[in-house]
């Protein structure tokens, strides 16, 4: 009876262990892709971009400048330009505080806001790949392939508890990252499919990384941005992410 037992187990369980293997042989590929031992040398960083928001069907310009210390701490500062007139905004992510300043005045952020910037900090550290292979919490699975930007791209699904899953996709020619899907919030705080797509690749300090990022929502078309500097770090300076408004 124990030896039937035993078998049943194991060819229950092995479709799930060789979907999990393949995942993981996906990501090693990518961190290799990616840059290999300065993913986890430099998991800092900071950048500017440029792009166009989509509201209420109108596009607006806007630059950003991100700091980072991965994981899970942020500091973005956003300058959008609304009927000719420049808004500034500046988001601090600590873990599980976010602060938000308009004007330097701090401002209340509904809970859908909180929890999509909660998610998007969360999957900025996965997509630092290296996590995903020494990290016991991230569960990998084959998610399949699909066609990214008319290339075939290679699946691998994330679970972790306290979050919701996020897939990733690979170029099969290049290893590198090109979509995540996962759920999200849209601007009026509703539940709704988020899609990020990369491309442009550029290199830094033997880290590759994506320069152009194309955001769906729902399946259409919301925020396009091209990073026009990065700068890895191996620590950024602690006071960027102060919650306050300086």
């Amino acid at each position: 009876m124990r030896t039937l037992l035993a078998l049943t187990l194991a060819v229950a369980l092995t479709p799930a262990a060789c979907g999990q293997d393949a995942a993981r042989a996906v990501v090693e590929k990518a961190v290799q892709a990616h840059g290999g031992a300065a993913l986890d040398k430099y998991p800092a960083g900071k950048a500017k971009a440029k792009g166009t928001i989509i509201l209420q069907g109108t596009e607006f310009p806007f630059t950003s400048d991100l700091t980072y210390q991965m994981p899970g701490k942020a500091r973005t500062t956003f300058e959008v330009v609304i009927m000719n007139i420049r808004r500034t905004v500046t988001y601090v992510a600590t873990g599980e505080r976010i602060a938000a300043f308009a004007g330097g005045l701090a401002q209340e952020l509904p809970p859908p806001q909180v929890e999509e910037m909660k998610t998007a900090l969360y999957v900025q550290n996965l997509t630092r790949l290296t996590p995903l292979l020494h990290d016991k919490r991230y569960k990998l699975a084959a998610a399949g392939e699909k066609d990214v930007e008319g290339k075939p791209a290679v699946g691998v699904a994330v679970s972790a508890d306290g979050h919701k899953d996020v897939r990733l996709y690979f170029d099969r020619q290049s290893d590198l990252l090109v979509a995540v899907e996962r759920p999200g919030f849209d601007a009026l705080g509703k539940p709704i499919e988020h899609v990020e797509i990369y491309g442009g690749y550029r290199e830094a300090n033997g880290l590759k990384y994506p320069s152009k990022t194309l955001i769906k929502q729902g399946g259409k078309r919301y925020l396009e941005s091209e990073t026009v500097e990065f700068k890895p770090l191996e620590k950024s300076d602690p006071r960027e992410f102060q919650l306050n408004p300086s």
